[in-house]
C-alpha cells in the first residue's frame, strides 16, 4: 500500500476504495450505539496526538471512543463534536496532518465529506457530517497502524448469509456491536425478505410488527438494524448493512 501515499492526487481512486472498505460502516456503528454499550473500552484521557484536532482541544469535543476491528485489522474510533462546518473541519484535519510531516487527501461536500491521512506509521480515516446544520459537525475518526490498515483492506472470509456473501465486518472489541455488509445477486426487495427470514430463524423478531419491512429486529434486549440498497451500476443485485447491538447483560 505504500503507493497510496506516493502522489495522493494520482491515487485518488485508491483512496476512495480504501475509505469505502469500512470507514463508512464505522460512522453507522458510532451513530447507532448508545454510550453505555461502549463503556468497557472508554478512556477519558490519553490517545495519540492529533494537533489542534486532538480531543478536548478548543472546538473539538469527544463524544466517545471505542476499540474496533475491520476484517481483523484493529483500530480506535473517536467521535467528536466540532464547532465548525464539515468542510472547514476536513481542511483543519488535512492541514494538521500535513503540518506533522504527513500526507493527507480530503473530499469535502456541502454537508459531508471524508479524508484519509498518513502520519508516521499511523493511518487515519475520517468522516465529517453536519446533521444539525451548517455551523457544526460530527467527525468520525478511525486510527490504525499501517499494518492493521492494510489488513482491514482485505475482504472478509465471504461467509454465506441469507443468499449473499459477507464482505466487510466491523466489530467493537467487547463484542457488543457488530456491523457487516452482505452482497447478493437478488434485487433489494428480495434481499430484504431473505435477510428478514434469516433473522427470524435465528430468533429475532420484527420490532415493528405493523411494518415488517422496516429492517428493525429485536431479540430480548438486543437490537438489529438492516439497510438494503441496490449495488451501483454496472453491478447488479444488492448490498446490505446489518448492524447488531447487544444490550443485554454479560
Amino acid at each position: 500500500m505504500s503507493a497510496v501515499f506516493q502522489g495522493l492526487e494520482k491515487n485518488r481512486r485508491l483512496f476512495s476504495k480504501a475509505w469505502k472498505t469500512g470507514a463508512w460502516a464505522l460512522g453507522v456503528a458510532a451513530a447507532l450505539a448508545p454510550e453505555a454499550a461502549f463503556a468497557p473500552v472508554f478512556r477519558a484521557v490519553g490517545g495519540a496526538n492529533h494537533g489542534a484536532t486532538t480531543a478536548n482541544q478548543p472546538g473539538w469535543t469527544r463524544a466517545y471512543r471505542a476499540e474496533l476491528e475491520i476484517n481483523g485489522g484493529r483500530g480506535e474510533l473517536e467521535v467528536l463534536g466540532v464547532s465548525m462546518p464539515a468542510a472547514a473541519a476536513l481542511e483543519t484535519l488535512r492541514a494538521t496532518y500535513a503540518g506533522m510531516g504527513g500526507e493527507a487527501e480530503i473530499f469535502p461536500g456541502e454537508t459531508a465529506g471524508w479524508g484519509i491521512a498518513r502520519a508516521g506509521d499511523r493511518v487515519i480515516r475520517f468522516l465529517a457530517v453536519s446533521p444539525q446544520g451548517p455551523r457544526e459537525c460530527l467527525v468520525f475518526r478511525f486510527e490504525q497502524s499501517r499494518a492493521d490498515f492494510e489488513r482491514s483492506l482485505r475482504g472478509a472470509d465471504g461467509a454465506a448469509f441469507a443468499g449473499g456473501r459477507e464482505r466487510r465486518v466491523a466489530a467493537e472489541s467487547g463484542g457488543r456491536f457488530e456491523a457487516r455488509t452482505i452482497e447478493t445477486g437478488a434485487e433489494p426487495a428480495a434481499a430484504s425478505a431473505a435477510i428478514a427470514r434469516a433473522h427470524i430463524a435465528e430468533g429475532w423478531r420484527p420490532a415493528l410488527p405493523d411494518a415488517p419491512g422496516a429492517g428493525l429486529f429485536v431479540r430480548g434486549p438486543d437490537v438489529c438494524v438492516v439497510r438494503v440498497s441496490a449495488r451501483p451500476a454496472p453491478e447488479v443485485g444488492s448490498r446490505a448493512l446489518i448492524a447488531r447491538q447487544r444490550l443485554g447483560s454479560e
